[in-house]
């Protein structure tokens, strides 16, 4: 996914503008935000002072007195936060517990990422530029000001800068530009965008996340709870999902709770409990609803 201009100008800064936390901007870090200096997260930073203010012009210099700096962090952090409010479990399991029902906004919020249309987030594929190893978030919020005594130290570290339409769309999300810049969307840029993706949701939503219905989970729990329990350490994968396959289809649920209150009625016999259960389990028409349910 191609962002950055294949120039790279060397002896000014621009909005839009990536650099590394290399020794020289450390040290330049290190002198007011100490954190943004040492914090592990923080590897890369995108220059959000337009470009108009930091040209440099003899005698004086560039215009500005400041270099504003937006931090990027790992798209995965993103992801992980908008699953606190779908996360079921995760106590001592090699995977989280999602609420299935979260699945396709968590899609949707990727591929809003993806397509730079997140407010307050500017997206920046791993391998987009050679020090950028991860999917990454830039978030134009979480931005500090150094002194522009600094310049060089910004410049040491400038490692690619934006291509036009993307900078002039970081413009406007920080509130530079007045009218809305569009950027292009995956599927114009990438031959295979839908494979790419699959990929990102393979990563962020599936490597380490289990998606269930909270009825499939509550059906789960106290195989979990006697496995806890029983064992102090943190679960294995093969332990995870041999639990996850043995939960009882949906449609076997509700034959049981039928069949259990058909029984307590005295509406059938214990002999032929079984018949009704695989009757009610098989039914064709019942799947349907529970499957349109699911999709709800």
């Amino acid at each position: 996914m191609q962002i950055f201009a294949d120039a790279l100008d060397k002896s000014n800064l621009l909005q839009g503008d990536l650099l590394v936390r290399n020794a020289p901007l450390t040290e330049a870090l290190q002198k007011a935000h100490g954190y943004y200096a040492t914090a592990t997260d923080y590897t890369h930073f995108l220059i959000l002072t337009q470009s108009c203010d930091l040209i440099r012009r003899p005698p004086k210099g560039c215009k500005s007195r400041y270099i504003t700096l937006a931090a990027a962090r790992p798209l995965q952090l993103v992801i992980d936060r908008f699953l606190e409010g779908a996360t079921l479990d995760r106590e001592r399991l090699p995977a989280r517990i999602c609420d299935k029902s979260y699945e396709d906004s968590a899609r949707q919020l990727i591929e809003r990422i993806l397509n730079h249309e997140e407010e307050g987030i500017f997206y920046i594929p791993r391998s987009a530029s050679q020090t950028v190893s991860r999917d990454l978030c830039i978030f134009l919020t979480l931005s500090v000001a150094i002194r522009v005594d600094h310049y060089e130290a910004c410049l040491a570290s400038k490692v690619s800068q934006l291509d036009d339409v993307f900078a002039a769309k970081v413009g406007w999300l920080t509130g530079s530009l007045y009218s809305k810049v569009a950027t292009p969307e995956l599927a114009n840029i990438l031959p295979d965008h839908k494979r790419y993706l699959r990929d990102i949701y393979e990563q962020t939503l599936y490597r380490e996340i289990v998606w269930l219905r909270k009825a499939q989970y509550e059906s789960m729990k106290p195989k979990l709870e006697e496995w806890r329990g029983a064992n102090p350490e943190v679960m294995s994968g093969d332990t995870l999902n041999a639990l996850v396959k043995n939960i009882p289809r949906e449609a076997q649920q509700v034959a049981d709770c039928v069949t259990s209150a058909l029984l307590k009625k005295n509406l059938i016999t214990p002999e032929s409990a079984d018949k009704v259960r695989n009757i009610i389990s098989n039914d064709g028409n019942l799947k349907k609803v529970l499957a349109s349910l699911a999709d709800d």
